[in-house]
């Protein structure tokens, strides 16, 4: 058989496919085409849900919930900001210290104590 000739049976199986999406299409659209905007609409109610948690539950119990469950950072933002800047209130000291310092005096007055060796002078070797 060449590969160019379509037989009856072939073409009636390609309509036979393109039929069946086709219904399957229609199928979807009649049963199931609310589905993406019910799921927008519940998924957009999962920050007051998780709101509500805090509030009844409390803070640490909602993390431990949302560790064990792995939800999004997005959703314990609030307590991990509050839990950090207690942290760098207790740990974090101004970082002025280094007010009033200055360098020490060398003694070529470019390069510290230690002068430049020969090959950090960018001069053309003749031969």
């Amino acid at each position: 058989m060449a590969h160019g000739i379509i037989t009856a049976e072939q073409l009636m199986h390609h309509r036979h496919i393109a039929q069946q999406i086709i219904n399957f299409r229609k199928h979807w659209k009649e049963n199931y085409s609310w589905y993406p905007e019910a799921q927008t609409q519940q998924y957009s109610r999962f920050n007051d849900i998780y709101k509500e948690s805090i509030a009844k539950y409390g803070e640490e119990e909602f993390k431990k919930y949302a560790v064990m469950k792995r939800l999004r950072g997005i959703h314990t933002a609030v307590i991990d900001t509050r839990k950090r800047e207690a942290e760098q209130k207790k740990w974090c000291y101004p970082m002025n210290y280094m007010q009033g310092i200055k360098p020490s005096v060398t003694t070529n007055g470019d390069y510290s104590l230690i002068p430049p060796a020969h090959h950090h002078f960018c001069q053309k070797h003749t031969r």
